[in-house]
């Protein structure tokens, strides 16, 4: 990213710029990659940020328009606040061949956001708590060298996704499905010891993954099957609305197996919110996505969807 020259006067304002134009998730994909919005957009917020001991705890979001792969992205950066332990950044990414406002990021910086240190520093323990991770997590994570993982992305991110995932759901009840918990294990394919800022890079790398894959998955959420091994999913349209993420703690390593333990709580309106949370493989839950998404079904989805739950229905019905 590159430091461009500042056309005011004013101190608390930055402009930055990528060095290569943002790329699709695949080949022939509508825009560019949302994940690489978001990491891109808050290494740029990171850039203004003067005190090194300051690392985000949380961002939000919104995709205003698909980007381009013409050109690199523009990032315009005002420092909100400034404060002992907290900051703030105001960030807007602009497609630099045609000036449009893209990307709109709002950043929130926090002094040392580790446990860990925080104890050693005040040599006190502090009270903590947090939930579980869902029952798929227990299954699977001891086992995890003995099942296939997929690369995708330009080969940046790994999945491990579980075999129920390529199965109908029996027993199908639409009204329950926004209580209906779903996981599968991720990481990026890199080597943190090559990186010069291993903060920066790690942070960086699972904003990368923070929007792959799980918005895809909504037909197992509505009780279909994904197709295939490449998680090629039933056909329906969806692009992200919106995206925030909360950085619980910073000791972990996204190059590393996590689980995210995820559910589809609410749709309607043509949209549809989905909740994220990321383990370690200790069980520890260090990050924490929202993610609302336009999604358009075609009749024989929807046809689909209401002829598994007829038939469950039924199934039910002749049982009594």
């Amino acid at each position: 990213m590159v430091h461009l020259p500042n056309p005011t006067d004013r101190s608390d304002f930055h402009i930055f710029q990528g060095k290569y134009p943002l790329e699709p998730f695949r080949d022939g994909a509508r825009g560019t990659y949302g994940g690489e919005f978001a990491s891109q957009g808050l290494m740029a917020a990171w850039e203004s940020v003067k005190d090194p001991s300051m690392s985000p705890h949380s961002f939000h979001s919104y995709f205003v328009k698909a980007g381009s792969i013409e050109s690199p992205i523009r990032w315009e950066v005002q420092e909100a606040s400034n404060g002992k332990n907290y900051c703030n950044r105001l960030v807007q990414g602009y497609q630099s061949h045609t000036n449009k406002l893209v990307y709109t990021l709002q950043a929130s910086f926090v002094k040392n956001n580790s446990y860990k240190s925080r104890e050693l520093l005040t040599n006190e323990s502090k009270l903590s708590l947090q939930r579980k991770p869902q029952q798929a997590f227990y299954k699977y994570k001891d086992i995890l060298d003995d099942l296939n993982y997929v690369e995708h992305t330009h080969d940046l991110i790994q999945h491990i996704v579980p075999k129920e995932f390529f199965k109908q759901d029996l027993n199908l009840n639409l009204e329950e499905r926004g209580n209906t918990e779903f996981g599968f294990f991720v990481r990026i394919n890199d080597d943190l010891s090559k990186a010069k800022n291993q903060l920066k890079t790690k942070l960086s790398q699972v904003t990368y993954l923070s929007d792959s894959f799980y918005l895809g998955t909504l037909s197992k959420g509505l009780g279909l099957p994904i197709i295939g091994h490449h998680f090629d999913t039933l056909n329906f349209f969806r692009v992200s609305l919106d995206h925030s993420v909360y950085f619980h703690d910073v000791d972990f390593d996204p190059t590393e197996w996590l689980f995210l333990d995820y559910r589809f709580s609410r749709l309607n309106n043509d949209r549809v919110l989905c909740q994220c949370q990321i383990f370690t493989l200790k069980g520890e839950m260090v990050v924490s996505i929202t993610q609302e998404g336009l999604v358009h079904f075609e009749k024989e989805f929807i046809e689909s969807v209401k002829q598994a739950s007829s038939n469950t229905k039924s199934e039910a019905g002749a049982k009594l």
